[in-house]
């Protein structure tokens, strides 16, 4: 009982870990992600979702949002969480990227 017990908390502590570091992952790619929609595209984003790729699979953050003031007009960004560089975005078709 008590070895099952020690299980249970071990686990429960990597999971609790994993989940701050998957915060604070997403909050630093989130500031990064609404720099790069302005100086890219002039456009504020409000991101609602994201998913933190395990490292195992890619080392990925995926933000997925809108353009404010036009929630229909959908985004997202994929970024690197070992460097924080841009990988991918997704943009609607007429937005058209600053020179």
């Amino acid at each position: 009982m008590i070895i099952l017990s020690v299980v249970v908390l071990f686990f429960s502590f990597v999971m609790i870990k994993d989940h701050l570091n998957d915060k604070r992952i997403v909050e630093r790619a989130t500031v990064i992600g609404e720099k790069y929609f302005m100086d890219n595209y002039g456009v504020s984003v409000k991101f609602i979702d994201s998913q933190v790729m395990a490292a195992y699979v890619t080392t990925r953050v995926v933000l997925y949002g809108y353009i404010v003031g036009k929630e229909e007009d959908q985004v997202y960004i994929s970024i690197d969480y070992r460097n924080y560089e841009v990988k991918d975005t997704g943009v609607p078709v007429d937005l058209e990227k600053k020179k």
